[in-house]
């Protein structure tokens, strides 16, 4: 005789905390067109290697190659349409490693090297436009985004979020994340209103509204 083998119990899935799905598309702001039958050439200089270029990591038509690693060193913004030259960045310290570039090509925000705040600079008009105090709350901020080239966007793990006008340098809100939060997962819609989350224990994802801080799905 076989014994008959027990069915496992399989237990139930823990009960999640849904919300109504409220999300609406949020486009860019500008829709970058490029002629794909016309090879894209910009100068890199002498001395180029990995750091030398930053690229937005929401849709754009700009880039940065060089950096600003001491007063010597200078870093070009060019616009990728015409292949030319917006301007030039000199004078300015900053962690290449932990620098952003606007959306739209204006600003170029990065970490202050020991000081480790950010500084805002304006690209066409080349100068710094003041410092966001981050140090306090972000020690050693790696995290952030600009997300719609109107708010600048801090996160650590198991902090609040921030979030500061761009380029006044406001405090709009703190936003209190879901606890486990995996810190990678953060994104933003191409026109830089929504943000989604992942939560690391169960996978849901939450998507939230910038404008206003709330969750909509």
């Amino acid at each position: 005789n076989i014994p008959n083998i027990p069915v496992p119990k399989v237990p139930e899935p823990p009960k999640l905390d849904l919300i109504a799905w409220n999300v609406e598309v949020d486009p860019p702001a500008e829709i970058y067109e490029f002629d794909v039958e016309k090879e894209i050439r910009i100068p890199t200089g002498d001395r180029f290697g990995t750091g030398y270029m930053l690229l937005p990591t929401m849709p754009t038509a700009f880039v940065s190659v060089g950096r600003n690693s001491n007063d010597r060193e200078k870093s070009t913004v060019y616009d990728l349409r015409t292949r030319k030259k917006v301007a030039e960045i000199s004078g300015i310290r900053l962690d290449h490693n932990v620098s952003r570039l606007s959306q739209d090509g204006k600003f170029l925000v990065g970490r202050m090297p020991f000081e480790g705040n950010l500084l805002v600079s304006d690209i066409k008009a080349k100068k710094p436009l003041g410092k966001i105090p981050t140090k306090q709350q972000y020690p050693f901020l790696r995290n952030f985004e600009l997300p719609g080239s109107k708010r600048i966007v801090a996160w650590e793990s198991n902090k609040p979020m921030t979030i500061w006008s761009l380029p006044a340098g406001d405090i709009e809100r703190t936003m209190e994340l879901p606890k486990g939060f995996e810190v990678q997962s953060i994104s933003f819609s191409p026109g830089g209103r929504l943000m989604t989350v992942i939560h690391e224990s169960n996978k849901i994802l939450r998507v939230y509204d910038l404008d206003n801080g709330q969750p909509v799905g």
